[in-house]
């Protein structure tokens, strides 16, 4: 997350030291255009977003699980979002207990052909059954309420469950942390293609995948706006600092808001990835263009 802005910094540390020192004058002089001064950082930035890249498609998924776990159970409880089964089933949980991977307040529902409640169980808590994927154990019973024959909903059949019955599903544990968009992201591409096969409901998922490649490229689109703020002019040093810190804080807050707008839909999860690359590249060539003056 902090590469691009680690580009940006080198630029303007070597950019400063080069007016400093009166280099810029003088490659100037001799007829060096500050496009031939920038193309360097450029080279730089695309290696850094190589480096970037590597570090989180291959590097963070591999040592990264064990932090992700410990930044989970930094924050007690997490709220997934409807996860649906494979066959007819929705899990709704209302909190996800991080520390005990504890599901709270869970309801399971079955669906018949046109999407109605049939069945629902109701639960207080849920557990996963250790070395049984897509089975969890009603830690405190719950109730199995199933859909009268006439349109007056559920109630004509009631069945009380004892704590340590089961529930079997096609939803596994991975499937509920997949669920909550707010947990620090370490999977690689190919796991989470593999997830959203699983749950292709979940847009922050697509977003994410997306993102492995366009987060990187951010690093080489900054570079294009901020290194010929930094080159162009004499004087007032200072203001084009502040103003390159400007560019690199609203590009942050762009990345956010797309990547909010893509986990709702508002977005496509392509354009929101990509979006803020897109216009970064599109306003460092203008800028950089504009510099040749």
């Amino acid at each position: 997350m902090i590469g691009p802005l680690l580009g940006v910094l080198a630029a303007a540390w070597v950019i400063g030291s080069m007016r400093r020192n009166q280099e810029l004058l003088a490659l100037g002089s001799i007829g060096v255009s500050p496009q031939r001064i920038a193309l360097p950082f450029v080279v730089g930035g695309a290696l850094l977003a190589l480096v970037v890249w590597v570090d989180r498609e291959h590097v963070l998924p591999r040592l990264g699980e064990g932090q992700e776990k410990l930044v989970q159970r930094r924050k007690e409880m997490r709220f997934p979002r409807p996860v649906p089964d494979t066959s007819d089933g929705v899990l709704v949980t209302g909190v996800l207990m991080t520390r005990t991977d504890t599901l709270g307040h869970v309801r399971y529902v079955w669906l018949d052909e046109q999407g109605a409640e049939r069945r629902l169980l109701l639960a207080p808590a849920l557990r996963p059954e250790p070395g049984r994927p897509g089975t969890w154990r009603l830690e405190r019973g719950g109730l199995e309420l199933v859909r009268a024959a006439d349109p007056d909903g559920l109630g004509a059949e009631v069945t009380a469950l004892p704590p340590g019955a089961t529930l079997t599903t096609t939803i596994r544990q991975e499937d509920v942390e997949a669920a909550v968009d707010d947990l620090p992201a370490y999977r690689s591409s190919a796991e989470l293609r593999r997830q959203l096969r699983r749950t292709p409901g979940f847009k922050h998922l697509a977003v994410q995948l997306h993102e492995v490649v366009a987060r990187p490229l951010a690093a080489i689109g900054l570079l294009l706006v901020t290194v010929p703020l930094l080159l162009g002019g004499a004087g007032a040093g200072p203001s084009r600092a502040l103003l390159c810190a400007g560019v690199v804080g609203a590009s942050f807050v762009v990345q956010s808001a797309c990547h909010q707008l893509g986990v709702r839909g508002a977005l496509p999860a392509l354009a929101a990835a990509y979006a803020p690359v897109a216009a970064l590249g599109l306003a460092g060539v203008v800028v950089l263009w504009r510099a040749r003056g």
